[in-house]
């Protein structure tokens, strides 16, 4: 065996593994479960994103002091996801009761991290 015919074999091997974490980085971009703290927006594709969008509002009237609860997820190279960004946990977050609108705060930058926080705003 020739010193060249090792060299080319583990340039192989760092070309398919090159590869195969190119695939599954760009198959978590672009996949549904990181949809939504993906590089794909409601104005478009970006490499980093930073905005808030209403989900739901009432016609109640706060009749008390108005109060704010979050919860959140965060999502990491699309691989893992942390957290509970659920209404119910936002609610108890505030001690809400009433709720009068719930809007949802969006974080991404590429693909890499996701944050998604609901907003819930009540009594």
């Amino acid at each position: 065996m020739n010193v060249y015919g090792r060299h080319s074999r583990i340039g192989a091997a760092r070309r398919i593994a090159f590869g195969a974490m190119l695939v599954t980085l760009l198959t978590g971009a672009f996949s549904g479960c990181v949809a939504t703290t993906g590089m794909f927006t409601p104005t478009g594709v970006a490499a980093v994103s930073i905005y808030t969008e209403p989900v739901v509002a009432t016609n109640g009237s706060a009749a008390g002091k108005m109060k704010r609860g979050s919860a959140c997820t965060m999502n990491i190279f699309g691989l893992v996801a942390i957290g509970d960004g659920g209404v119910r946990e936002a609610m108890e977050d505030g001690e809400i009761t009433q709720v009068i609108s719930v809007d949802r705060e969006v974080m991404n930058i590429l693909f890499l991290f996701g944050k998604v926080c609901t907003i819930v705003r009540g009594t």
